[in-house]
């Protein structure tokens, strides 16, 4: 698919202070409908990312979601990739690197957050044949 990420990435990201609690989190995550929230430290770097798994993993544990923040159960894996790579490429991304997730820009001016379900609904939006092609050349590119 040559469709670039940053045409279609969420642009409006809601980020959470590091300092959030896991309720916190919870009640973002239960009113935004998102899939992962970003987690910024002091400074305002992107710190980690947070996902209702991890969420739900510590609920499962008994941790107590008033007393723990959201630095303790966030993911370190943030993978940032610039907005005019194609959905086949974070694709490749995203399995090379067994993540869901893919902040487009950078630490420092993050401009969106794509997920697997992003991809998947762009792709149904633009049709299988689409992907079929760019599968095809992509192929054919690396035979020669």
């Amino acid at each position: 698919m040559q469709s670039k990420v940053g045409s279609f990435a969420i642009k409006d990201i809601v980020f959470m202070d590091m300092e959030s609690s896991v309720f916190h989190l919870i009640e973002e995550f239960s009113s935004l409908h998102f899939s992962a929230l970003p987690v910024l430290d002091r400074s305002g770097r992107c710190f980690g990312i947070v996902s209702p798994a991890d969420v739900f993993d510590f609920i499962s544990s008994g941790g107590d979601v008033n007393a723990v923040k959201a630095w303790e159960i966030c993911s370190h894996t943030m993978i940032y990739v610039h907005p005019d790579i194609t959905i086949t490429q974070a694709c490749e991304v995203m399995r090379d690197n067994g993540i869901h997730h893919l902040i487009v820009g950078d630490a420092e001016k993050p401009i969106g957050i794509i997920s697997t379900m992003d991809i998947i609904q762009k792709v149904r939006e633009e049709g299988m044949a689409a992907v079929t092609s760019t599968h095809k050349n992509t192929a054919e590119g690396q035979n020669t």
